[in-house]
């Protein structure tokens, strides 16, 4: 990898001592490619939220993290889902719970 000084860094965060700048032109590609995933992955919480009744206006938090990857109190409901559901995602948590997402079977339920 190539280490690259780019312009507007926010010098005020202390960055990891193994951080490496992209360069110019792969900045820009993430720029863009975090912009389009943010906007997608917010939508795809709204839709999530919608169906199982977890809308809070300007409380919903999109979120994407592999269901092995949570804990919840309730570990039992989360085990079950695993074998059942080897692809699910956590895709959005409120204040009212949490929502998650199977693609392959096309659904979604609260966990």
């Amino acid at each position: 990898m190539e280490k690259t000084k780019t312009q507007n860094v926010d010098t005020s965060k202390q960055l990891p001592p193994n951080a490496i700048h992209l360069s110019e032109e792969d900045r820009y590609r993430m720029a863009k490619l975090y912009e389009e995933i943010s906007g997608r992955l917010e939508e795809m919480a709204l839709i999530t939220a919608r169906n199982l009744n977890l809308e809070t206006l300007d409380q919903i938090e999109p979120t994407f993290r592999r269901l092995d990857s949570i804990s919840h109190e309730n570990q039992e409901t989360v085990v079950a889902a695993k074998k059942r559901l080897a692809k699910g995602v956590t895709i959005v948590c409120t204040p009212r719970g949490c929502g998650c997402y199977d693609n392959d079977n096309g659904i979604c339920w609260a966990c």
